[in-house]
């Protein structure tokens, strides 16, 4: 079995993304017009090695951004830090998810499953978390198992985490297991 994609996660893995009123030093100033007409602004850095990491990522097979994030977010950090990734690379969250509320509690859901089961998942988010569920409806929407997750090192700016050397391990290791 071949991995056919890798997706890899935008906000505390790519990049470090804070919403402020006010400019934040060594960060990137991102604008966007919200639904009540109101401009959102987030000041954004990325991690350092993130380049890098996806050229390897790219090396292995076809890459993609998969985020909870709208997709002009995503698109518009790609943009701007140069991750090299055409507006079809990136799958925001109204692609593959939906939300719905209840009596304790919201709930997300896949509303396409299984579309990638040849894949892996580069996240920030641990499974076993609470508040996860962000994280599960992507690997149910890519149709994977945890297996092929592959748990990054979350970035909130500065130079840590200092490489993805972690990370590549990881899959390395997945690519490995799949060979055997």
């Amino acid at each position: 079995m071949v991995i056919s994609h890798i997706f890899v996660d935008l906000d505390e893995c790519l990049v470090s993304t804070v919403f402020s009123h006010n400019p934040k030093k060594n960060r990137i100033k991102l604008s966007f017009i919200n639904d009540f007409d109101r401009t959102e602004n987030y000041y954004t850095q990325l991690r350092p090695g993130a380049l890098e990491f996806l050229t390897y990522c790219r090396n292995i097979a076809s890459t993609y951004i998969l985020t909870a994030a709208a997709t002009d977010y995503a698109q518009e950090h790609s943009r701007v830090h140069n991750l090299g990734f055409s507006d079809d690379q990136i799958i925001g969250r109204g692609y593959y998810m939906q939300c719905s509320s209840g009596t304790f509690h919201d709930r997300m859901y896949a509303t396409k499953v299984d579309q990638y089961p040849n894949s892996i998942l580069v996240d920030n988010q641990n499974i076993r978390d609470y508040g996860s569920d962000n994280l599960k409806v992507k690997m149910s929407f890519l149709g994977i198992k945890e297996d092929r997750l592959v748990k990054s090192r979350e970035y909130t700016g500065g130079k840590q985490p200092p490489s993805f050397d972690k990370e590549i391990k990881q899959i390395e290791f997945i690519l490995d297991s799949i060979k055997s």
